[in-house]
Formats: structure tokens, C-alpha cells, sequence
């Protein structure tokens, strides 16, 4: 049995499927789980993680059957296998349920009608990026897909040291989006329609 196999536990929940729990405590920062990619797709589907604009993976168990949390206790960070390890970003107890904000990589989720984390801070439906700059609550630039940082670094300023925004900027719902916010090859705005 691996360290990570020991570390971490898969249990049925009911009216929920399967979620994954820390078997041990883990401090902030620590990896709680790596993660391998098994299968790569331009299209986005009910399982896969989004790692670039038309990049999405599927990752091995158990990151595969880790739940969305609105209120989550990991976040992704890149690693060598082309896919995502989940750190922790608060303590986690032993017992806890291990969640993550799949708004945090998925620039649009499909598949998910109705969250179930249960959080009191709970959104309702988690619907993506593309909207998730458009109704808060912030995410840490350092807690989201490589991909989506510098959106979320312009759309949250408090969350990271400000910089200046260039002086040539569209404005679309509010926001300012800089040239270097435009999805590329796209043309669209990283927070929102144009």
C-alpha cells in the first residue's frame, strides 16, 4: 500500500456517490493527493479536469472521485504528469471530506445541475470560471488552473499584490479586460462576453 493509498480514504455517501476523506491530518500546503492522467480530449466531459483552453485530462483515482466544495479544503497545482495534485489549502482533520472548487479549472462545467457540498456558503450550482468573475466569492490566483491565473489575478486584485491594468482595455460587465485577458485564438474576454 502507497503513502498516498494510506492517506486517504474512499467511502460511500449517501444521495451523493462515492467521496474521498483524509485518513491522516495535513497541514497547509501539503500535497494530499497526486494524481496521473490516464486519458487527454480537446472536449470537456462530465469527469475530465481542464487544464488549457482546449486541453482537458482524465486523472486516476482518487482525485477522479474527489467532490466540489464551495467552501473547499484543497486546491490544484500542476504536476509532472500532465495533470493536477490536490494541496491543501486550510488544515484538513482526519475524518474530513477533501473537496475542491471545480470552478477553479473548468472555464464551464457541464454535467452538474445541483451542488451538494452541503458548505452554508454553498453556491447552488457551480457553473464555471466565465461566471464565476461575474459573481464572486474571489479565488486566489494561486488556487486556480494555470490557464485561468491571470483572469483571476485581474478579476480579484485583492487576492493577490494589485498591479496597474494597461491603459488600452474593453470593458465588459463591469470588468476591465486587458489585451492580455483575451482567450487566445478567441478573441473573447476571460471575464465574460464581449
Amino acid at each position: 500500500m502507497t503513502a498516498q493509498q494510506m492517506s486517504v480514504l474512499v467511502r460511500e455517501l449517501p444521495g451523493k456517490g462515492r467521496g474521498v476523506f483524509a485518513a491522516r491530518s495535513f497541514t497547509v500546503g501539503e500535497r494530499v493527493i497526486a494524481a496521473r492522467t490516464t486519458g487527454v480530449s480537446r472536449e470537456r466531459t462530465r469527469l475530465s479536469f481542464q487544464t488549457d483552453w482546449d486541453r482537458h485530462v482524465d486523472l486516476d483515482e482518487p482525485v477522479q472521485l474527489v467532490n466540489h466544495s464551495c467552501v473547499p479544503n484543497t486546491a490544484v497545482a500542476d504536476n509532472a504528469h500532465g495533470g493536477y495534485d490536490l494541496v491543501a489549502i486550510r488544515p484538513i482533520a482526519v475524518g474530513e471530506e477533501l473537496g475542491w472548487d471545480y470552478e477553479s479549472t473548468e472555464y464551464e462545467i457541464v454535467g452538474m445541475d445541483q451542488c451538494l457540498c452541503g458548505a452554508s456558503a454553498c453556491r447552488g450550482r457551480p457553473r464555471g470560471f466565465r461566471y464565476r468573475v461575474a459573481t464572486g466569492p474571489a479565488l486566489a490566483p494561486a488556487h486556480v488552473a494555470p490557464y485561468l491565473r491571470a483572469a483571476a489575478a485581474a478579476a480579484w486584485p485583492e487576492a493577490v499584490t494589485a498591479s496597474p491594468r494597461s491603459s488600452a482595455s474593453t470593458h465588459t460587465r463591469g470588468w476591465a479586460c486587458d489585451d492580455h485577458l483575451l482567450e487566445p485564438d478567441r478573441g473573447r474576454c476571460l471575464l465574460g462576453e464581449l
